[in-house]
């Protein structure tokens, strides 16, 4: 998979798991034939070269704010970056959960969610932006995709580890409807497109 000039290492199972998710337009055909073939149709690929150029970065934090969209909340200005906050819509002890990315003038974006420094290669995306509004749209598109580590649901009282956390997470502040999730003091904050369970390698330990 290359995504903004780079290569990420993945095999064809999970991309191809990976296109509707990321691509909500897409439609999914198959054609049979003497062997049977899945395409998918309503995008498209374009060059590397359109859609990032080492030779196209933001010269200060201010050309950044130019190419954040409007509906971006919180946004703060460092000397050689600028962070944004996306909200999740999902509350941990009534706090609500961000993800923060940091677009910084060398051209690279970081990612942290509560407290917690991304891995962006596990996720199997690239850390580059280019300097124009549809090279950082992209980076948030993305952002807003990945989910959030569901822990482990408990009903009941149970017996932890000081390697464990106990929260109540809710949806749109639905403090009836919340639910009590233990999570690893370890836990990636995030799982990927195709995790079936929900939950990360960490906190299923």
């Amino acid at each position: 998979m290359k995504e903004c000039g780079e290569s990420s290492i993945c095999n064809k199972r999970i991309f191809v798991y990976h296109i509707p998710h990321v691509f909500s337009n897409a439609v999914k055909k198959r054609i049979k034939g003497k062997t049977t073939m899945t395409t998918y149709t309503g995008i498209s690929v374009k060059k590397l070269s359109d859609v990032f150029d080492r030779k196209s970065l933001p010269e200060n934090p201010q050309e950044i704010m130019k190419l954040l969209p409007i509906d971006v909340e919180k946004i703060e200005i460092l000397n050689d970056s600028v962070k944004c906050s996306i909200p999740t819509k999902i509350f941990c002890d009534g706090n609500e959960v961000y993800k923060v990315i940091q677009f910084q003038c060398n051209g690279h974006w970081k990612l942290k969610i509560s407290g917690t420094d991304i891995d962006l290669k596990s996720l199997f995306m690239n850390d580059c932006f280019n300097a124009n509004k549809e090279s950082v749209q992209t980076v948030i598109q993305g952002v807003h995709l990945l989910k959030l580590c569901a822990g482990v649901q408990i009903s009941k009282t149970v017996f932890m580890s000081r390697y464990h956390t106990l929260n109540k997470w809710t949806f749109d502040h639905d403090n009836d409807n919340g639910s009590r999730l233990i999570h690893s003091v370890v836990c990636n904050r995030l799982v990927g497109m195709n995790s079936v369970s929900g939950t990360c390698k960490k906190c299923l330990k």
